[in-house]
C-alpha cells in the first residue's frame, strides 16, 4: 500500500550512498546520481538561440526585420501608441530683481523667485590694472601690468608678485615678479598682387580675377618741380640770378679773346657712390692756350657724413692751374678750396642731407700744354651713400689766347 510523503518521517541528509526506493510496476532502490541521470532525461532538451532582429520607424509604423534581411515587416501603427495632443502650457515670464530671478504666468501680478543671484555668481576674478609704462623705483602689485623693453621690441609684462614691492630692475631682467606676455601669432596674411591702371593703382588677391583700386593716380601726382627756365638761345648758359633757391637765368658769354664752349649736362638725381673722381663734363681743349672756365653744378648729398670731392678730369696736359672751389650749402654758408695742379682734389664736408640749392662752383684759369678733353667731375668721400646732380651741371670755357711761360 502506497503511503503519502507525509506519512514518513522527517529525512536525514542526502548523501551519495543515501537510496531511494522508487515504484514503477515494483519497487526499486536507486542511488543519488542514479535518480538524478532519470530525472534529467526526463527534461526536454535546450532549444537554439534566436535569431537578432533589427527595428526602425518609419513614417507610419515600428517595423521589424531579421539582421541582414531586406524587407522590414511592420509591428505596430504609430497611430496606435500616440497619445492625444495636451494643451499648451500657459506662457512664462522672467525678470531679474537686485536679488534673484523671478518669473510669473503672463497677465499675472505676483513675481516668484526662482533663484537667488547669489546661487548664480562665481567667485570674483583677479583683474589686470593698467599701469602705463614701467617705472623703476615704483611700488607694483600682483594684476599690474606695464610696459616696457622686452624680448623683441617694446613689451607688456604682468606683474606676478604675491606682495606690493618696489620695483627696480628692468621686468625683463626680473622673471621673478614679471611676465612677458606674448600674443600668438597670427596667421600669414594672403599675398596679393598690385597695378596701375589708366586712372588708379589697383590690387587683387593673387590669382583672384577682380582688381579693385586703391588709390587714384592723380592723388599721387604732385606738383610740378621747378625744371630749367624756358627760353635761351644758342651760345648762352645757365646761371645763377640770386643767391635764392632756383633762381637761374640765361645769359650770354662773357667776351673774350675766341668763341666760348658751353656744355650743359642735365643728369638729374645722376648719383655717384663711388670714392675715385667720376666726369660729369669736359671739352676739347688745344695746345698752347690758357682758357679761362667756370663749372656750376646743383647737388644734393644723401648722408651729413659723407663728404664730396671735386676735380679735374680728361686727357689734357697742363703748365699750370689756378681755381678756386666753393662749396655753398644751402642753410649752413660757403667754403672755399684752391686747385693749383690737375691732381689736386678739393673736400667739402657736407652737414646737410637731402637738400636741394647746395651748389659747387669751381673757376680759374688752366694753361694747357697738351691738347685734349678738360673735364670736371666728383665722387664722394665715404663709399656707403651717393650725392646726386639735381638740377644738371654746365662747364664754360673761353680761350684767352696763346701763351708763352719763361
Amino acid at each position: 500500500m502506497a503511503r503519502k510523503t507525509s506519512a514518513f518521517g522527517a529525512a536525514s541528509a542526502v548523501t551519495e550512498t543515501t537510496e531511494f526506493l522508487v515504484r514503477e510496476g515494483g519497487n526499486k532502490r536507486l542511488s543519488r546520481s542514479t535518480l538524478q541521470t532519470f530525472i534529467e532525461s526526463l527534461l526536454p532538451a535546450a532549444g537554439e538561440d534566436g535569431r537578432e532582429v533589427e527595428l526602425q520607424a518609419s513614417a507610419t509604423h515600428i517595423q521589424w526585420r531579421y539582421t541582414g534581411g531586406s524587407a522590414w515587416a511592420n509591428l505596430v501603427a504609430l497611430s496606435a501608441i500616440t497619445g492625444e495632443g495636451g494643451t499648451d502650457g500657459r506662457e512664462v515670464q522672467l525678470q531679474r530683481t537686485a536679488t534673484h530671478i523671478q518669473w510669473r504666468y503672463a497677465g499675472e501680478v505676483t513675481w516668484t523667485d526662482l533663484v537667488a543671484l547669489a546661487d548664480l555668481t562665481g567667485p570674483a576674478g583677479t583683474g589686470l590694472t593698467n599701469r602705463g609704462a614701467w617705472v623703476s623705483g615704483a611700488d607694483y602689485s600682483a594684476g599690474d601690468y606695464v610696459f616696457a623693453v622686452g624680448t623683441n621690441g617694446n613689451s607688456m609684462f604682468i606683474c606676478q608678485s604675491a606682495e606690493t614691492f618696489t620695483s627696480t630692475t628692468e621686468p625683463l631682467s626680473d622673471s621673478s615678479s614679471w611676465v612677458e606676455f606674448t600674443a600668438p601669432a597670427g596667421a600669414d596674411g594672403r599675398e596679393i598682387e598690385l597695378q596701375a591702371s589708366g586712372t588708379a593703382i589697383q590690387w587683387r588677391y593673387s590669382g583672384g580675377s577682380t582688381w579693385t583700386d586703391l588709390v587714384p593716380l592723380s592723388e599721387l601726382k604732385g606738383a610740378d618741380g621747378v625744371g630749367i627756365p624756358t627760353g635761351g638761345m644758342a651760345g648762352q648758359f645757365l646761371a645763377k640770378a640770386s643767391p635764392e633757391d632756383h633762381d637761374a637765368e640765361w645769359v650770354d658769354a662773357p667776351p673774350g679773346g675766341g668763341s666760348s664752349t658751353l656744355i650743359g649736362m642735365l643728369a638729374a638725381n645722376s648719383a655717384n657712390q663711388a670714392t675715385t673722381i667720376a666726369e660729369l663734363v669736359n671739352v676739347t681743349v688745344e695746345t698752347g692756350k690758357v682758357y679761362q672756365f667756370r663749372f656750376l653744378a646743383e647737388v644734393k648729398p644723401t648722408s651729413t657724413s659723407i663728404g664730396l670731392k671735386w676735380g679735374f678730369t680728361g686727357s689734357f696736359g697742363s703748365q699750370f692751374i689756378q681755381a678756386l672751389a666753393s662749396y655753398r650749402e644751402s642753410a649752413s654758408g660757403s667754403t672755399q678750396k684752391a686747385l693749383r695742379a690737375k691732381a689736386d682734389i678739393a673736400t667739402f664736408a657736407s652737414s646737410e642731407a637731402g637738400n636741394d640749392g647746395n651748389l659747387i662752383e669751381i673757376k680759374g684759369l688752366v694753361h694747357v700744354i697738351t691738347g685734349g678733353t678738360f673735364g670736371i667731375g666728383y665722387a664722394v668721400s665715404t663709399q656707403y651713400d651717393y650725392a646726386g646732380i639735381t638740377r644738371g651741371a654746365s662747364l664754360v670755357l673761353e680761350p684767352i689766347g696763346a701763351v708763352s711761360l719763361t
